[in-house]
């Protein structure tokens, strides 16, 4: 997948990529010769390095955690007027695929299959509570995140995306899938969390990203 847009500057997609050390095709070597997009990487958190590379932080990794079972896939932002935000907004769920030795980020339009095992790193640009939660549609939502309390955890401001110390292998279940990241600005239980998940009402005090799944 390219990082450019049509007027052959990058994307706002391939600027998230290159902070999280995964630049796009085509990212690099435009970063060489465009002092207006390496403004941009700069202005976003990022550094450039001569001759112009992004310097690529620490490789995530999974954590051992226990596994949640899901059925998931293709990554999909929404948004709605009720709140739920999309990147470069408050808060940002991102997923991440193992591949044995290293992990990739999952990109629209990517495929994953039943065994997959997915992981999530977070950004928020405010201090305060979160919780991920997963559903198809028709069971109960289940918990992600954390994955050994069935209450939000305090998590600190960044401007950087952090690893989380959960991870979910897929099931066989196919069709359509969402995870949901919620940011509250106080303490919240699994059944707010839940309620989200099912109908997009995200309460006063809050902030959503919504990553939807098409396993194949």
């Amino acid at each position: 997948m390219t990082g450019l847009r049509r007027d052959g500057h990058l994307s706002d997609l391939a600027i998230e990529y290159a902070l999280d050390g995964e630049p796009l095709e085509g990212t690099t070597e435009h970063l060489e010769h465009c002092d207006m997009c390496s403004a941009r990487l700069r202005a976003a958190g990022g550094v450039v390095v001569p001759p112009r590379r992004v310097r690529r932080p620490p490789r995530w990794w999974y954590a051992a955690a226990p596994l949640a079972m899901a059925a998931t896939a293709l990554l999909v932002l929404s948004s709605s007027p009720d709140g739920i935000r999309v990147k470069g907004g408050g808060v940002e769920l991102q997923v991440f695929r193992d591949e044995g030795p290293k992990s990739r980020r999952l990109a629209p339009g990517d495929e994953v299959a039943p065994g997959d095992r997915l992981g999530f790193r977070v950004r928020v640009r405010e201090e305060g509570h979160i919780m991920v939660v997963g559903t198809d549609g028709q069971q109960p939502p289940y918990l992600s995140y954390p994955q050994d309390a069935e209450a939000s955890v305090p998590f600190a401001a960044t401007d950087h995306a952090v690893d989380l110390d959960s991870a979910i292998r897929l099931d066989d279940a196919l069709g359509t899938e969402r995870l949901v990241l919620l940011w509250c600005e106080t303490s919240f239980e699994l059944d707010v969390a839940e309620r989200v998940a099912m109908d997009d009402t995200v309460p006063p005090g809050c902030m959503v990203d919504v990553v939807e799944l098409e396993k194949r």
